[in-house]
């Protein structure tokens, strides 16, 4: 792995139902690095592999061909240290109540930091650092049955699991579904902050792209288990044809930017947000660039 290479995927392929005659190739040579703190996107239209390669990140399924490397620990078809690499990669799926199971929210949380050796106050430390990181307190919800939570709280349960091992890499399947537009955007906010604090590598599956500006760094686009097409938001979002070839919206002010443009309006780089958008059309009703 190079310097400041923190995810390493080469030549990965998987094949489900495997030896049968319904068997279906869904990562077909995918290659990826990713940095050190950086924060990747996935996208691409339903079946592309983006789960798939998600679950390879940190074992819970393993390569068919190629390799993957989570900072240092490799893990091929066999072999590989699962519990290192499930120490370093925290995980929350898109539905909450797949890794939702002990009786009481603070054993849930408990789970991952316990299976890695931390015990007694320590533990103790971790479950209620990670309820009040994501907004859950840690008096209300403790002993709270899982059972008993909302899909809101669910979703903020499972990601404190996901943190309370303290990760490196957080990998978030669609982590704003379900939720409502305040709900969105304190997640979203959150995210941002604790990859900025906490120097986190960040890997999310999103179909709404609106919602990855001020987030990720870079945007990877996947198509039949192949990556075609990689690059800055900005680069990829002002190809608005293709990504909607590849069955991608590219956010509204996006658009309206690139339309602005094309009519000879001073657009000097595209929107990715709403303020953008604000402080461009402000400029521009100013007779300003």
């Amino acid at each position: 792995m190079g310097a400041g290479t923190m995810i390493e995927i080469i030549g990965l392929e998987h094949v489900y139902m495997r030896g049968t005659p319904f068997q279906t190739r869904a990562l077909n040579g995918v290659d990826l690095r990713v940095r050190a703190g950086e924060g990747l996107a996935l996208a691409g239209a339903t079946g592309s592999g983006k789960t798939t390669l998600l679950l390879h990140l940190n074992g819970l399924l393993r390569p068919h061909a190629g390799s993957v490397r989570v900072g240092g620990t490799r893990v091929g078809e066999r072999g590989g240290d699962l519990l290192e690499l499930r120490r370093r990669v925290g995980v929350l799926f898109q539905f909450p109540e797949q890794q939702l199971f002990e009786e009481t929210l603070a054993e849930d949380v408990a789970y991952g930091p316990r299976n890695f050796g931390v015990r007694g106050i320590e533990l103790t430390e971790r479950v209620e650092e990670a309820l009040l990181k994501v907004g859950l307190d840690p008096v209300l919800y403790r002993q709270r049955s899982v059972h008993e939570l909302s899909g809101g709280e669910k979703r903020l349960a499972a990601l404190a699991g996901a943190l309370a091992s303290r990760p490196e890499v957080l990998v978030l399947d669609e982590p704003t579904a379900g939720l409502d537009g305040r709900a969105r955007r304190a997640l979203l906010g959150k995210l941002a902050r604790w990859r900025a604090e906490d120097a986190l590598t960040l890997v999310i599956v999103s179909h709404h792209l609106e919602e990855l500006p001020g987030l990720v760094d870079r945007l990877v686009v996947l198509a039949q288990g192949r990556v075609v097409g990689e690059g800055p938001l900005e680069e990829l979002f002002g190809r608005e044809e293709w990504m909607s070839e590849h069955r991608l919206e590219v956010p509204p002010v996006t658009r309206l930017a690139a339309r602005l443009r094309r009519a000879g309006r001073p657009v000097d780089r595209l929107w990715l947000t709403v303020e953008q958008a604000e402080q461009g059309l402000s400029r521009m009703l100013q007779g300003g660039r």
